[in-house]
């Protein structure tokens, strides 16, 4: 996990970044990536 935060000089913004690896939660791949129940 890589994480990046900057504080604008002329406005009241913060910017965060992430950089998460493996990499996940990508539209459509979570039942790839996740095991069913054993219930």
């Amino acid at each position: 996990l890589g994480v990046g935060i900057a504080f604008s000089s002329n406005s009241r913004s913060v910017y965060i970044v992430t950089n998460y690896y493996p990499p996940g939660n990508y539209q459509g791949q979570f039942a790839q990536h996740v095991s069913p129940a054993n219930c």
